[in-house]
């Protein structure tokens, strides 16, 4: 799965916005409210699912405001994994496929289409974030192995770690079985957050290399 924000344009139209994702393939299945978790809270959002080859790609997506120092703005958090369906003892079964690299294509795909229709892109920064998703059974040994290395929780499902000249934040998003997990490296240069992709993967990787 990867977790990304669009940055929406104000005065934005929500049943617009829905219907182009409707010409870009998906069908809505309603308002789903008890899929994905944030801080132990339900995310009250839209369901959206389009089939392509042997697979599927679920999309949700949640509509609100983000404020950043005196800015405030509209914002569709945006959630999205593809699964692969096969057939099992006469059962369709589907199972997640991990390759983060075919979700963000089919992110940027989405985000050319509201770029042409000015309805919003993709916030920047994330863009600059590392994704990884894991069984939910796994978060405990995380938790603790982030704990061990130094991060701390500063807001709920929210952990940092401070170091010269540089930050570290690991954030996290339930669907169960499964969790998500965003990585945001940064250095900090005159008051200002740069952020690295490859910092980010880099330190994902190193503390996931303590957990297994």
């Amino acid at each position: 799965m990867v977790a990304i924000n669009f940055r929406l344009p104000y005065g934005y139209n929500k049943k617009e916005v829905l219907a182009l994702l409707k010409k870009l393939g998906y069908d809505s299945r309603g308002t789903n409210s008890n899929s994905i978790k944030i801080a132990d809270k339900p995310l009250l959002a839209e369901e959206l699912i389009r089939e392509q080859n042997s697979g599927r790609y679920h999309l949700f997506a949640a509509f609100g405001r983000k404020a950043s120092g005196t800015e405030h703005y509209r914002q569709m958090k945006t959630l999205l994994h593809y699964d692969l369906i096969k057939t099992h003892n006469g059962k369709e079964r589907h199972y997640p496929d991990l390759n983060e690299k075919r979700n963000w294509r089919e992110l940027y795909r989405i985000e050319k289409a509201f770029k042409r229709h000015k309805l919003g892109r993709i916030e920047l920064k994330d863009r600059y974030c590392a994704h990884r998703t894991v069984r939910l059974d796994l978060k405990a040994r995380i938790l603790e192995n982030l704990r061990a290395n130094g991060y701390y929780c500063y807001e709920i499902e929210k952990y940092r770690k401070r170091m010269n000249g540089s930050q570290c934040v690991f954030c996290f998003l339930d669907q169960e079985p499964y969790m998500h997990i965003v990585c945001v490296y940064a250095t900090i240069r005159n008051k200002k957050h740069i952020l690295s992709k490859k910092k980010s993967k880099r330190e994902l990787k190193r503390i996931f290399a303590q957990v297994y």
